[in-house]
């Protein structure tokens, strides 16, 4: 059964998103403290499992993690 891109491009974004957050030694709860706005443990969590955040929201992620946007749709960690 072949997936829709936009449901793999969430899933990678997913994927990515909790690879950077490791990397950068952050659980949740620290990640969502560094971003602005109601983000909480719950949404971030949301966030790893497929629930893209809005363009702006993945912009400041990848600046809180110090990564490349490009870093969160690199489709290699579906390899994994």
């Amino acid at each position: 059964m072949l997936m829709a891109d936009d449901t793999i491009e969430r899933l990678v974004f997913g994927r990515n998103l909790r690879r950077a957050r490791k990397l950068a030694g952050l659980n949740q709860t620290e990640l969502a403290e560094l971003l602005e706005g109601p983000v909480d443990q719950r949404t971030i969590s949301r966030w790893e499992r497929g629930h893209e955040p809005r363009i702006e929201r993945r912009r400041e992620i990848a600046r809180a993690l110090g990564q490349p946007l490009d870093f969160f749709y690199d489709e290699s960690v579906l390899d994994d």
